[in-house]
């Protein structure tokens, strides 16, 4: 082969290597500017989201929103935090609610409708692509993506 033909095969797949690797951004857990929960851990945040923990270690009820639109986001969230996929959550939940057990997390388009929707609901809790935080939102965990 010469020496362009090897080159030109060497940029190929590089290209090929980032267009199927992209660059994805950190997963902000998130809460109301002026919620008192400050951080949470790993685990807390696995309870929380698969409906094991109900109440705030202050009693508070937890309410809790996901993302309705961006699935990759939301993929990417359970897969890191749970391990489990966005539609092994979704069934969890079902049998949750089916069982009397739990209310189903509400839904809310995007990072600027979960960010909406904590300023109507200052106890609830969230996650949105960390690039999208303001101060409008208080980050209790980050989750590296």
């Amino acid at each position: 082969m010469t020496p362009l033909i090897t080159r030109t095969i060497a940029l190929f797949f590089a290209a090929a290597m980032l267009i199927s690797n992209p660059v994805r951004a950190d997963i902000a857990v998130v809460v109301h500017k002026d919620n008192p929960l400050s951080t949470i851990t790993m685990k807390e945040g696995q309870r929380i989201f698969l409906g094991v923990t109900k109440k705030l270690p202050d009693g508070r009820s937890i309410k809790i929103v996901e993302q309705e639109d961006n699935f990759k986001l939301k993929e990417n969230f359970y897969m890191e935090l749970t391990g489990s996929s966005a539609a092994q959550v979704s069934s969890r939940w079902a049998g949750l609610v089916f069982s009397g057990q739990a209310i189903p997390p509400e839904k809310a388009s995007g990072d600027k409708g979960v960010k909406e929707w904590l300023q109507k609901n200052p106890g609830g809790i969230g996650y949105i692509d960390s690039s999208r935080v303001d101060d409008s939102v208080k980050v209790v965990l980050t989750i590296r993506n």
